[in-house]
């Protein structure tokens, strides 16, 4: 964390000697800000999130949710986000935390609700009201941008006292949350608004970090009339604890304290977003299963406004293996950082042994985009596994089987078997004769870290005859597993093609496209750009079963982004390659 001071003259001045600017100078009372202690792995914490927010809607302006994930039920498991930070256990030692959910107001003592700043949830509300109705010596206010380019937060931090404080010295902390995680939790039912389609939860107010520390950076004149601001700045991470830190889901949060206990007031900062470019978008996400039995996709995109400019229209391309590519033309009205989810009509298209689902974006607002390299997204997904009619499960719960159950339905989504609350540590074995078609097997985890392996070695086993359909154990609170019963037999289990690389990448002259065949196939290249366009269409006959090598060569190629694909007998593969002159 870098702090610069804005500027060092108008720092703890007397009202007279600054001109104000956004901080609000008339007495006020306190705005609220409730620290909630919670975890992923609390039953009654979703009850917690609720009230909170209930709060916080009664009265919107002037409350500050700050959720602080630390403790044993905040640890993850396999499969499961980290939430925690490294300022969770000093704030829950400091409160005297003796359960979970707990939360305090103000970080202030509430006679007659609990002897220490940490009450149960049933207590929030009533010490919310309370100190809505405190006089507060000092306004708080903040104003934060966020660099698209750059990732850096900067916050301007403006604190007026209307009062004198008791403490002749008090603390600024600036915190920056998370919205909108997606992770598992249990007890999820408490809080139903809260529980995504898939079934995951949206973990809200999620504390990453503190810009100011610990405790905060401290104010050194708190008399009345006194003035104080200063500027702090944060290149914001990729990822914290493994999890993706996503722009647009950041908020910002100041509140002033007499030291490191009883918070005076605080205040959400006002959030904007710049970007050195007007126009600029890119498909952030695109999402397809993991397994598809049908030769048609559907495919959902979100796209995200990186410009200036409020992105009111874009072209969407996309493609499946290679395939003539589609064009989506969106239109709507998306500010800077935000993003929107498009479902692209129906792929239709053959099935290799691997595909690729690719995605670019053009022309937004109808203008040239001229950050072209982050225009393009492609992601995987695999066909569907044949089987016979005869199909059998055999699961083994974990040391927590009452929290295992599956679901397995047939090619009209109608659920035709189903089990659940299982022993520990037992073994079930289920036979199923299935009609032709496409079925879905579902297997969940209430506490959402899966049946392996934090836990005991659970798993599960879908076969047909002496073929494995699909195993395993690892996941958080649900996998779901596609089966075609009565398809042909042996796509998913051909493996020609068993290596691929390209080198050096990026490349100014000449790649070498390196890859293997297990056996002898027939074998093309192609090269496309990000719009879709072949470039280079290379057949190269009948090779034999070995190493081989083809040169790419830059002649003919701008510089930017290029897919190279490799067909083998009906497979492809494609990688990813720079041109860089």
């Amino acid at each position: 964390m870098k702090r610069t001071i804005l500027v060092s003259a108008m720092t703890c001045f007397g009202v007279a000697a600054f001109a104000q600017t956004f901080v609000s100078t008339t007495a006020e009372n306190r705005n609220v800000v409730l620290e909630e202690f919670t975890g992923i792995n609390c039953q009654y914490c979703p009850d917690g999130h609720k009230i909170a927010n209930q709060i916080k809607a009664g009265n919107p302006s002037n409350v500050v949710l700050v959720n602080v994930h630390v403790g044993g039920y905040a640890t993850p498991s396999a499969g499961q986000i980290d939430l925690r930070t490294n300022f969770g256990t000093a704030l829950d030692n400091q409160a005297a935390v003796e359960g979970y959910p707990a939360g305090t107001v103000n970080r202030h003592v509430f006679p007659g609700l609990a002897t220490g700043t940490a009450m149960g949830r049933g207590d929030w509300n009533n010490a919310a009201n309370q100190t809505l109705n405190m006089a507060s010596p000092v306004n708080v206010a903040a104003r934060a941008t966020i660099d698209l380019t750059t990732r850096v937060l900067t916050v301007v931090v403006e604190a007026y006292y209307t009062g004198t404080s008791s403490a002749s010295t008090n603390k600024l902390t600036v915190a920056l949350l998370q919205n909108n995680i997606e992770g598992t939790q249990s007890g999820a039912s408490l809080n139903p608004t809260a529980i995504l389609p898939n079934g995951n939860y949206n973990h809200m107010h999620a504390l990453r970090h503190f810009l100011t520390g610990q405790w905060g950076a401290t104010i050194s004149n708190t008399s009345t009339g006194s003035f104080f601001t200063e500027t702090y700045t944060y290149e914001i991470p990729a990822a914290i604890r493994s999890l993706p830190v996503l722009l647009p889901d950041l908020e910002v949060a100041v509140y002033v304290a007499e030291g490191n206990q009883e918070i005076l007031s605080g205040n959400m900062a006002e959030l904007t977003f710049i970007s050195p470019n007007a126009v600029d978008a890119l498909p952030f996400e695109a999402i397809v299963p993991d397994y598809l039995c049908d030769n048609e996709l559907n495919a959902t995109v979100k796209i995200q406004n990186m410009g200036s400019q409020t992105l009111t229209s874009l072209d969407v391309l996309y493609s499946v293996n290679g395939g003539p590519a589609g064009t989506y033309n969106w239109t709507g009205s998306l500010p800077t950082a935000s993003i929107a989810s498009i479902d692209l009509p129906a792929i239709s298209f053959t099935h290799f042994e691997e595909n690729t689902l690719w995605v670019a974006t053009q022309n937004p607002n109808g203008q040239f985009d001229p950050i072209s390299a982050n225009d393009i997204v492609m992601v995987d997904f695999l066909p569907a596994r044949n089987s016979g009619n005869q199909v059998t499960l055999t699961l083994t719960t974990d040391n927590y089987g009452s929290e295992t159950s599956w679901l397995l339905k047939d090619p009209s989504g109608s659920t035709i078997a189903s089990g659940g609350s299982y022993g520990n540590n037992a073994t079930v074995t289920e036979n199923f004769t299935l009609q032709n078609g496409c079925h879905e097997f579902i297997i969940n985890d209430e506490f959402g870290d899966g049946i392996c392996c934090g836990y005991g070695n659970g798993s599960y086993t879908l076969t047909s005859g002496a073929q494995t359909l699909y195993d395993g154990g690892q996941f958080a609170a649900q996998e779901v597993r596609l089966f075609n019963v009565g398809g042909v037999a042996g796509l998913e289990d051909m493996e020609i093609l068993t290596g691929l690389s390209i080198y050096p990448n990026p490349f100014t002259d000449n790649a070498t496209l390196r890859f293997e065949l297990a056996e002898d196939a027939q074998v093309a290249i192609s090269v496309r750009n990000v719009l879709g366009q072949t470039l280079v269409d290379r057949q190269l006959g009948h090779l034999s079963a070995g190493t081989h090598s083809q040169q790419i060569a830059s002649n003919g190629l701008a510089p930017g982004i290029y897919m190279v694909s490799l067909l083998v007998d009906g497979q492809q593969r494609t990688v990813r390659v720079s041109v860089s002159k």
